[in-house]
């Protein structure tokens, strides 16, 4: 007899081998390999298994004896020792919802069958089923509602077909001026493709100045934006000023700051407070939330509003460090707003100029640009 020398002992892990045996039979040459669900309650594995149209289960033994696999390595002669578990399976005959007799599925699809997975399945799994089944819509019920709301439609213009209703709010193509204040790309003169008075009505405007005149807007700006404030400054520019710098801190404000009920952009204006958490903010069971669409869309006014007070050019390093983006990104970014990223001697700048920049109309994977 050979003599072995064992290399390695392997204990019970988290996975280890289950040795089966059939309790109303033994296994012969010609038995072939079949597909298991095991399951397991913290404890002990549960195995099932489908031969011959017939359902077996059972449980993992408990016993004080322990038993080992050998096994060797042909190449290297080393042998390690496996510790394994002993299950016996039982044929199972009075399964409720599923038939496997009378069944066109596969013994191996029978397994993953609902009611086979309700009854031995794991409480991860048997969850995981009742959510499907909730989840499922009865497709007559669906269409007797449509047919309802049709019919209710037709009722109410008789002159109207199914064909002529208004499908209008469905056909509208999403595009990335969704993103900006209004735009005239077919402008003739780059001071025309933004017009400042198209982001605010007059009254707007003139309510907004009230408040913001004779207050300190200087102190209340970010660093950065304070090289773009001027003594002189037209009321315009000003709000709009002071709407950049709202802005901006709305896009670095973290989640939770936006959250919370007192949470504020602008001190000196009211209204302009309110303009901007009404556009640029969502509300969610009572709380203010900023999707990633609309912090998108508050960096890409903030762009336009600099091109416009900084005569449509501005330094692009100072602003990705303000933005913490990279300036690859950033040239990504402001060809929503038409803008280029050009160079100047050393440094680069964000610039609007004719033609305006496009943006490639493969269609994005995602709601961010």
């Amino acid at each position: 007899m050979s003599k072995f020398k064992i290399r390695k002992v392997v204990p019970k892990q988290s996975a280890y081998p289950l040795v089966c045996s059939f309790q109303n039979g033994e296994l012969t040459e010609n038995f072939e390999s079949a597909q298991c669900e095991l399951c397991f309650d913290g404890k002990y594995e549960s195995i099932a298994t489908v031969i011959d149209g017939v359902l077996y289960a059972g449980n993992e033994e408990v016993d004080t004896d322990r038993t080992f696999i050998l096994a060797r390595n042909r190449r290297t002669g080393k042998v390690r020792v496996v510790e394994a578990g002993c299950a016996v399976l039982k044929p199972i005959l009075d399964v409720e919802d599923v038939d496997f007799t009378e069944s066109n599925e596969s013994p191996d699809a029978a397994v993953n069958d609902i009611g086979f997975n309700q009854k031995f399945g794991s409480k991860t799994r048997k969850k995981q089923i009742e959510k499907q089944e909730r989840q499922k819509t009865n497709t007559e019920i669906v269409e007797e509602q449509l047919q309802s709301y049709v019919q209710n439609l037709t009722e109410n213009d008789n002159n109207a077909t199914v064909d002529q209703l208004d499908i209008s709010s469905f056909c509208k193509i999403q595009t990335d001026d969704q993103y900006l204040p209004p735009i005239k790309r077919d402008a003739a003169k780059v001071e025309d493709v933004y017009d400042p008075k198209q982001m605010f009505t007059e009254e707007l405007y003139e309510k907004m100045y009230s408040e913001l005149r004779n207050k300190d807007n200087e102190s209340e700006l970010l660093p950065y934006l304070r090289t773009f404030y001027k003594l002189e400054m037209s009321s315009t520019h000003l709000v709009l000023l002071m709407y950049a710098n709202s802005l901006i801190k709305l896009y670095l404000s973290l989640s939770k700051e936006i959250a919370k009920k007192n949470f504020i952009v602008s001190n000196n204006s009211v209204t302009l407070n309110e303009v901007v958490l009404e556009n640029f903010t969502q509300t969610l069971n009572g709380k203010k939330m900023r999707s990633n669409s609309l912090k998108d869309k508050a960096l890409c006014y903030f762009v336009v509003i600099l091109l416009i007070l900084n005569n449509f050019k501005f330094e692009i390093t100072e602003f990705a460090s303000l933005i913490k983006l990279s300036i690859l990104t950033i040239t990504t970014k402001v060809k929503i707003a038409g803008a280029y990223v050009v160079k100047s001697g050393e440094k680069k700048y964000i610039q609007l100029k004719l033609p305006l920049n496009v943006v490639n109309t493969r269609k994005r994977k995602s709601a961010k640009f």
